[in-house]
């Protein structure tokens, strides 16, 4: 799809606010859909600590792929700043394959 010409025969710069908005809505269901998997383990009264610990490594996955999303976040905000006034078909062909693989990497 081209990009309309203003009058004097240029595509129009694309403000990114719009596009910050929708990549950080994508990234916050990530994240929620991270935490979803979380659950409280069965225990008996006063072995909640033990059965924690017997699934340290859920937990220490969930802090990883926390991590990892927040990592991405920042370099796409970086990345956004960074080409602030570029045109808009070049924003999306820059923003749209970047969050289409962090919700791939979700592998629900």
């Amino acid at each position: 799809m081209s990009e309309p010409e203003t009058a004097t025969g240029t595509p129009p710069v694309s403000d990114i606010g719009r596009m910050t908005g929708f990549s950080d809505g994508v990234f916050a269901i990530v994240i929620t859909l991270l935490v979803v998997e979380l659950q409280v383990p069965e225990h008996r009264p006063g072995e909640l600590l033990h059965a924690l610990l017997e699934q340290a490594s859920v937990y220490l996955a969930f802090l990883l792929s926390f991590g990892y999303v927040g990592v991405l976040w920042l370099n796409h905000h970086t990345l956004l700043r960074l080409i602030r006034g570029t045109i808009r078909a070049t924003l999306m062909k820059l923003t749209v394959p970047q969050i289409n693989a962090v919700a791939a990497d979700l592998d629900i």
